[in-house]
């Protein structure tokens, strides 16, 4: 498995905005299980992070777009 993050943020006079971009690659015979188990670490990922949780307490717009692809 590899996993890869990327992060963007925009500022403007009445936003602050942050979108990650997780990208995890599974291996090439990866199960549908397997693949179902990466798709709830993406959930829970984004609920369980303190600074994330902390930053949307702030008003900090948070957006995930994540990516799930096999070599």
């Amino acid at each position: 498995m590899e996993l890869k993050v990327d992060f963007e943020g925009f500022i403007s006079d009445d936003e602050f905005k942050i979108i990650h971009h997780p990208h995890m690659v599974l291996s090439e015979d990866a199960t549908e299980k397997q693949i179902q188990i990466a798709n709830r670490l993406f959930a829970a990922a984004d609920k369980g992070c303190a600074v994330g949780n902390l930053l949307k307490k702030a008003d900090v717009k948070i957006e995930v777009q994540r990516k799930l692809s096999t070599k």
